[in-house]
């Protein structure tokens, strides 16, 4: 899974149960079912990835691509 910001700027990729940051803008909490991405100071949480019960729960502000015709 690959996350990139509104702009299109690579945040976060996980592949293989591994997560790779690629920004420093934001800070991150995460363990071995979730990850979440906050904004640095006041640390509101915008982007959440859970494994429950071998369900992955998304939260976020979610956006297609601009080119996505599906």
């Amino acid at each position: 899974m690959i996350v990139n910001d509104s702009l299109g700027k690579l945040i976060l990729a996980i592949y293989q149960n591994t997560w790779t940051v690629y920004q420093n803008d934001d800070e991150y909490n995460y363990d071995n079912q979730a990850i979440e991405i906050v904004t640095n100071g006041d640390r509101k949480v915008y982007f959440h990835v859970e494994l429950k019960k071998r369900i992955a729960h998304i939260e976020g502000a979610l956006y297609t691509s601009k080119d996505d015709t599906s």
